[in-house]
């Protein structure tokens, strides 16, 4: 009897040692991918991890230059006390009005800049250097000096070199290879930088105690 085209075909034949061996390998194949993707998905939350531990959160202000969320402080005592000093010898300059103390008025201003301009420098070059931060996060302060806040703190407020400060990190960041992001200024001295919590009672004048997960530090 000839042989039919049903008989020659293994498609659809059980009885087939070729299917049954088949069907055992794409079985195997299938188990061997399970821990597989396990794996793949366990390193892909590992650069999720990574990459959010990369961020690191700058605040700008007055009394410190600028501090980090890690506890690293820049102060700002040694500029507070130029801007004293300088501020004197310009009232007495301005009192006199002569010619030569008018020229003096304007070697004075620019070492004034330099000096500020230096230290920028210094403290956004340190910022950028960290080799375990690829992200900085500073807070979005335009038009803050838009706001009325008394005469003294206007006076603080308009010798605030912040901006420089933002300029110089971000061109720093790019030359090697990282990013500078801007964040809503809003509640931030309030919010906490462990659990996320945000509460007013949080922050107390210069100590930051979290009412959530008790985490302190200095704000």
């Amino acid at each position: 009897m000839k042989p039919t085209l049903d008989s020659c075909s293994s498609r659809g034949n059980p009885q087939d040692p070729t299917v049954s061996q088949t069907s055992k390998q794409t079985s195997r194949a299938r188990y061997r991918l399970t821990p597989l993707m396990s794996v793949s998905r366990y390193i892909s939350s590992l650069h999720l991890l990574k990459y959010v531990q990369q961020k690191q959160g700058i605040d700008r202000g007055l009394y410190h230059l600028c501090s980090t969320h890690d506890g690293k402080f820049f102060s700002s005592n040694k500029i507070r006390a130029n801007q004293r000093r300088y501020l004197y010898n310009r009232k007495q300059l301005q009192q006199k009005g002569t010619r030569s103390a008018k020229r003096r008025l304007k070697a004075m201003s620019g070492r004034e800049k330099r000096f500020m301009r230096d230290v920028n420098h210094c403290v956004s070059k340190e910022l950028a250097n960290q080799p375990e931060y690829r992200i900085f996060a500073l807070e979005d302060l335009s038009g803050i000096r838009n706001q009325r806040r008394g005469n003294k703190l206007n006076k603080w407020l308009s010798s605030w070199s912040f901006t420089q400060l933002e300029f110089f990190l971000s061109y720093k960041s790019v030359a090697l290879g990282k990013e500078t992001v801007f964040v809503d200024a809003r509640y931030t001295s309030q919010r906490c930088s462990r659990c996320g919590n945000t509460n007013r009672p949080n922050r107390k004048k210069s100590r930051f105690y979290c009412r959530s997960c008790h985490f302190e530090a200095h704000s």
